[in-house]
């Protein structure tokens, strides 16, 4: 029966374009996604009746394909399963293939809401006494960004910081409506691991439940055949819990849809929960990363609380054309991701790039004090080896009293005072190193330096920063090999 709702499904998407499917924010679930998500919830032979959600049901593969494990396992009592989906032309699909499997177990009953899945909650939402009532709520939920004002956004304003987008509310609701000790099950980007914006929501979910299954997909090309996803998408088990203990994690990695060679890892929470107001949930995709996970995670000062800060340039160039200019009379110089040579920041003859910023009243706003950095490259591309790229920047290469950085490279200054050469020096060695810029990379999936999550990286105390600075200075190499061989004998 589920190789005929997968046909039912692929003969829809050959009739609606993929253009408009997307404005709908519509990715259909294929079926070997469906059959693992469905494989990884509990057994529920015990008990006589079971509630289902899906709250972004579609054409019904990931319920049938949960309806077929239960069945398969055993179970043998009643399946009660509630089905969201607003889309006129997605429902009569979802009609005729739940009307397959009502043909086939007499024991289900199904129930489809041509709704709008949160707004039709909102009253469950809003009240703080209600319970709950799904055991298992699985789903695909829709990616789309929202605006702060939209009813959604406004309707579950509590866990929206920022941007919303509709996939995360989806999964808050969930939260909201499970019972305790039931299971949620979502395939989603990402995203919501990291970042300011989702910041309000990870505290409200880690607050209520505890993670037990992460898989991720290390291609984003072969999750959802036939679309255009540019997310990174990973899938996610999660029990409603309220008294969150520590547990691990299992995690499984694959290269696109093909389950059954999946790498394996177990990883602790506390691992993979970050010790800072962000929480940030990190993914290690290999025992390696683990291991780097476990060291990093030993240290409880970051930027922030040791005085320094990450920012990013002011000066954006296409906002600033009436001062860029390429001579330094009346000007300061304006540094680029290309002023990065051997780790350190120097003059190069780069005509692409406007040099100088014209120094007046106007412009004082995107200048800044001379004065030692260490510079970051902000973006950086997939194919590059390094996610962090650092260089040394020192004031007096550079005889003026402002200088201007580009919106494109982010600086490490100290908050108050200036920071000392061993500082520096220090801050520059553990940036530079292998193990940082693994850890980076799993804390953030795209290949940009955000400052929210830079600023959290978890770093030794200020005295063990000093030390490093006075070791690099005295071998005179700004390496990563050499930087890699003085950070292994503190960390």
């Amino acid at each position: 029966m589920i190789n005929q709702i997968e046909k039912n499904t692929l003969e829809f998407q050959k009739k609606v374009s993929k253009k408009e499917r997307k404005a709908k924010a519509q990715f259909f679930t294929t079926l070997s996604i469906a059959q693992y998500m469905s494989s990884i919830t509990n057994k529920y032979n015990d008990k006589d009746i079971i509630n289902l959600l899906d709250c972004g049901a579609g054409t019904g593969i990931l319920a049938c394909s949960l309806i077929d494990k239960l069945i398969q396992e055993g179970f043998r009592g009643q399946i009660n399963i509630d089905l969201y989906e607003n889309d006129p032309k997605v429902v009569e699909v979802l009609i005729d293939n739940i009307n397959i499997y009502k043909l086939k177990y007499e024991n289900l009953n199904v129930n489809i809401f041509q709704e709008n899945f949160v707004l039709a909650n909102k009253e469950k939402w809003e009240n703080k006494e209600f319970k709950g009532e799904y055991d298992i709520i699985i789903a695909n939920p829709p990616y789309k960004k929202l605006t702060k004002s939209a009813e959604e956004s406004i309707a579950m304003q509590s866990v929206v910081y920022g941007q919303p987008n509709i996939y995360f509310l989806f999964m808050a609701m969930a939260v909201q409506l499970l019972k305790l000790e039931g299971e949620m099950i979502f395939i989603t980007p990402r995203s919501f691991t990291s970042g300011a914006y989702f910041k309000a929501f990870r505290n409200y979910f880690l607050d209520n439940i505890n993670l037990t299954n992460i898989h991720i997909f290390n291609s984003r090309n072969d999750v959802f055949k036939g679309e255009e996803v540019l997310q990174e998408t990973i899938i996610t088990r999660s029990v409603k819990r309220l008294n969150n203990k520590s547990n691990l994690i299992n995690i499984t990695v694959s290269e696109g849809a093909d389950f059954e060679s999946s790498k394996k890892i177990i990883a602790d929470c506390n691992d993979l929960v970050t010790n800072c107001d962000n929480r940030f949930i990190l993914l290690p995709s290999s025992d390696e990363e683990v291991d780097i996970l476990n060291t990093i995670s030993q240290y409880k000062n970051n930027l922030i609380s040791l005085g320094f800060k990450l920012k990013t340039g002011k000066v954006v160039d296409f906002r600033a054309t009436d001062y860029l200019v390429n001579e330094a009379n009346g000007a300061v110089p304006l540094f680029w991701a290309d002023n990065f040579i051997n780790n350190k920041i120097v003059n190069v003859d780069n005509e692409n790039n406007l040099r100088y910023v014209i120094s007046n009243d106007k412009s004082k706003n995107i200048l800044q004090e001379n004065k030692d950095y260490i510079l970051i490259k902000r973006f950086t591309s997939k194919e590059e080896s390094r996610r962090i790229q650092a260089a040394i920047y020192n004031k007096k290469d550079f005889n003026f009293d402002k200088i201007g950085i580009e919106n494109h490279v982010n600086f490490i200054e100290k908050s108050d005072g200036l920071m000392t050469k061993e500082e520096q020096y220090g801050l520059f060695c553990i940036f530079n190193s292998t193990i940082l810029d693994k850890y980076y990379r799993i804390v953030n999936g795209n290949t940009q330096v955000n400052a929210t999550e830079f600023n959290a990286i978890p770093l030794p105390d200020i005295n063990t920063i000093i030390n490093l600075g006075k070791r690099l200075i005295e071998s005179s190499n700004l390496d990563t090999v050499n930087c890699d061989l003085i950070v292994s004998k503190y960390l």
